[in-house]
């Protein structure tokens, strides 16, 4: 793409917004990766009546991307979506639109549920740890992954063509149930996504819950 039209856009919304500052984000392979913490950071922007503009522009490139002076003078950041390539960078644009939108509050029924997914940030966890300490519906126990994969989710039936829900999901016992989402999350991250391991804060029994993961891994499996 030219410069010229790529400018003019932006800074026609420069004008909407009566000057204020905005993120004006080139989607590019050469950007960084986008993960949890940056869509937060994205989604975290103060609205006007706090002084901020609670605006995000993105420019999408189309094949061979925008002429290099959009980079160096226009655009504040450079997001990638991932180690792969895209004929545009429309597709990329929606995925931090989907990302970021999810977390505004009103749009997901239930807020909470942000925080407690795959990647979901160790501030997030720790701000709901809080809440539920303050509202004494969690017990003192930390629900969130800590930047963890998600543990498997079951709906109903309790069974299908012969494939049951884990009997703890049934028990009704609230503490079992914890305990074995969190090693479930655990052994999950630690069979696909090792990697991810390596910066999360992990308890006492998440270290305990990881080690039986393990040994349980190492012994023989009896027909």
């Amino acid at each position: 793409f030219k410069p010229e039209p790529i400018f003019r856009a932006v800074e026609s919304i420069e004008q909407e917004a009566g000057g204020a500052a905005f993120p004006v984000i080139l989607l590019s392979p050469q950007g960084r990766l986008l993960r949890q913490a940056v869509v937060e950071e994205m989604a975290n922007l103060e609205p006007p009546a706090a002084g901020g503009s609670a605006r995000i522009a993105l420019i999408c490139g189309r094949y061979e991307g925008v002429d290099n002076r959009v980079q160096e003078a226009l655009a504040t950041d450079e997001l990638s979506i991932g180690d792969y390539v895209l004929s545009g960078g429309e597709l990329a644009a929606a995925v931090v639109l989907e990302s970021c939108t999810r977390l505004l509050p009103g749009v997901m029924g239930n807020q909470a549920s942000g925080e407690q997914e795959s990647f979901a940030p160790v501030a997030a966890v720790e701000a709901r740890a809080a809440r539920d300490r303050q509202s004494s519906l969690a017990g003192g126990a930390l629900s969130g992954r800590h930047g963890l994969l998600d543990f498997p989710q079951y709906t109903r039936p309790a069974e299908f063509r012969g494939l049951r829900v884990p009997e703890v999901l049934l028990s009704g016992n609230h503490e079992q149930i914890r305990r074995w989402r969190r090693r479930q999350a655990l052994e999950k991250t630690w069979r696909k996504r090792p990697d991810l391991l390596e910066n999360c804060v992990l308890s006492d029994e998440d270290r305990r819950l990881l080690e039986e993961v393990k040994r349980a891994a190492l012994e023989p499996v009896t027909q």
